[in-house]
């Protein structure tokens, strides 16, 4: 499918609770914050920073439309239609990519 390495890297951390989202603590430190960085609302689970963060739902109906769920029996991973989009919306809003390279000052998130 010639998917990207590191992208594709990120969606199998964050399915395996394993990642750079927010509420996927380690015990590294246990005590660290799990508020999403984006919204500052809620958890930043996997199911919320995939489909309900309120600044990337543009996003989210722009590459995964149809999507409603992140769990194991959900579509999520079923298409390769699928697949790309989740590629491409990891990539827009760099979702579970290490704060080291998030650009936290950047301008804001945009469904292009």
């Amino acid at each position: 499918m010639g998917l990207d390495e590191f992208v594709t890297g990120r969606i199998h951390q964050m399915h395996f609770r394993k990642s750079y989202l927010a509420a996927h603590t380690t015990w590294e430190d246990p005590e660290a914050h799990t508020t999403c960085p984006c919204c500052k609302e809620e958890k930043e689970t996997l199911d919320h920073s995939i489909l309900h963060c309120p600044p990337k739902s543009d996003i989210c109906l722009l590459h995964l439309p149809g999507v409603d769920d992140t769990g194991p029996e959900s579509t999520l991973c079923t298409t390769a239609d699928i697949i790309r989009g989740l590629v491409n919306y990891i990539k827009v809003t760099e979702t579970g990519f290490p704060l080291s390279m998030v650009a936290l000052w950047g301008p804001p998130l945009s469904p292009g």
